[in-house]
Order: C-alpha cells, then sequence, then structure tokens
C-alpha cells in the first residue's frame, strides 16, 4: 500500500513539474511577442521623428527663404539652416 501511495505522489508531482514546465514556455513566448511587438514600436518611432525633424528643418529652409527679403531690409544676417547659432556674449 505504502508503494502505491509513493508511485501516487510521484506521478503527481512529475505532472505539476510538467504543467508548471508547459506554464513558463507559454509564458516566455508571450513576453517574447511582447518584446517583439516594442521592438517595432520603437523603431517606428524612431522613423516618424527623423521624418519630423526633416521635415522641420525644410520648413525652417522655407521660412528663412520667404523672410530673406525683410531681413535684408532690417540689416539682418542671413543665416542657413545648417549654421548653428552663436550664444551671445
Amino acid at each position: 500500500m505504502a508503494d502505491l501511495l509513493t508511485n501516487i505522489i510521484q506521478a503527481i508531482i512529475l505532472m505539476g513539474l510538467i504543467v508548471l514546465g508547459v506554464w513558463t514556455k507559454r509564458w516566455i513566448d508571450a513576453l517574447n511577442g511582447t518584446v517583439t511587438a516594442l521592438k517595432g514600436t520603437v523603431d517606428a518611432q524612431s522613423q516618424t521623428i527623423s521624418s519630423q525633424k526633416t521635415l522641420l528643418d525644410n520648413l525652417g529652409n522655407v521660412l528663412t527663404a520667404a523672410d530673406t527679403p525683410k531681413m535684408l531690409e532690417r540689416g539682418t544676417p542671413i543665416r542657413n539652416s545648417s549654421t548653428k547659432r552663436r550664444k551671445p556674449h
């Protein structure tokens, strides 16, 4: 009778370990899927930010070109968008 009880307990422990392994694998797969999705989101945001920066640079050039006649009238030096602004002394 004791051998039967021991075998039943061992079978229950083995089934528990199998269930734990399957459950762990599913959680790992779910986490991997989440990390992959987040990487895709970060890449998309990076491209969006890069596009917005390019757009703003281009708009700055357009505004500078549109304001050039007025700048010449005011005597303001024309600044290229690629040149850095100097800090006042």
